[in-house]
């Protein structure tokens, strides 16, 4: 039987092909609920890019699924799928691992805007949290961004405390100086700097090897004097042990 001038089968292929895209549209909102659910605790605005690309995504291969339902010529078509496919895969694969890369670092939530991090030895407030990267405004108000891949490579340390703005450094001096009077000595230096701190600093002992480490935290009140100060004590330890190393941590 010829409906229209088209066979049964080609009719029968065309419904097929419309009930399986009617089934994705539904699928999609489905999944558009279940992204809400699941990531309930991400950033809102993550959660909007994940669904945009799965629903990019499916709709493409539902697409390419029902043309392959309807026409014929599959050995054809099957050839057209694997391009388009490589070529989604190919124009996505940047796309996918920046927002693989965003999804770790928002969930995670190791900072927000507003902290002050420190990245690879860079120091300042996040100002701006892009889909690319982040801004950070250092005390001296210069601005750097700093791309995701980088990020996901680098050892972020949050320094934002509930009372202000933690410092620390690993400080080795050679035995030459006792142990307990080189704690006591940098001890003497921090209290010179006490008035600009929000709680009393942390100075601990420790060995290693033929060294004595000295671990030092500081917490400033005042983020913008916190270079100021901490470089005015760090002067002042190698003033008062010369040979004396000094490791941000």
């Amino acid at each position: 039987m010829i409906l229209f001038g088209l066979s049964n089968e080609f009719v029968i292929r065309v419904i097929i092909s419309v009930i399986f895209i009617i089934f994705i549209y539904f699928f999609v909102k489905y999944l558009d609920k279940l992204i809400n659910k699941v990531f309930s605790r991400i950033d809102p605005s993550l959660r909007l890019e994940v669904k945009s690309v799965f629903s990019y995504v499916i709709y493409v291969l539902g697409a390419l699924i029902a043309i392959s339902i309807i026409s014929p010529q599959t050995s054809i078509l099957d050839v057209i799928i694997l391009l388009l496919g490589l070529a989604i895969v190919i124009s996505f694969a940047d796309v996918l691992r920046n927002w693989g890369i965003q999804f770790l670092l928002r969930g995670t939530k190791s900072f927000k805007i507003g902290d002050w991090i420190e990245v690879d030895g860079i120091f300042g407030r996040v100002i701006s949290i892009e889909d690319n990267g982040i801004f950070l405004e250092t005390a001296r108000r210069e601005r750097i961004f700093i791309s995701n891949i980088r990020l996901i490579n680098s050892i972020i340390i949050n320094r934002t405390t509930p009372i202000g703005y933690m410092y620390r450094v690993r400080i080795y001096i050679p035995q030459t100086v006792k142990p307990l009077e080189a704690l006591e000595r940098v001890k003497e230096i921090v209290s010179k700097i006490k008035g600009e701190l929000s709680s009393e600093p942390t100075v601990l002992l420790g060995l290693e090897k033929n060294m004595t480490v000295v671990d030092l935290t500081m917490e400033f009140l005042n983020v913008y004097k916190l270079e100021v100060f901490s470089e005015k004590v760090l002067e002042e330890v190698l003033r008062e042990f010369p040979e004396a190393v000094i490791k941000r941590i």
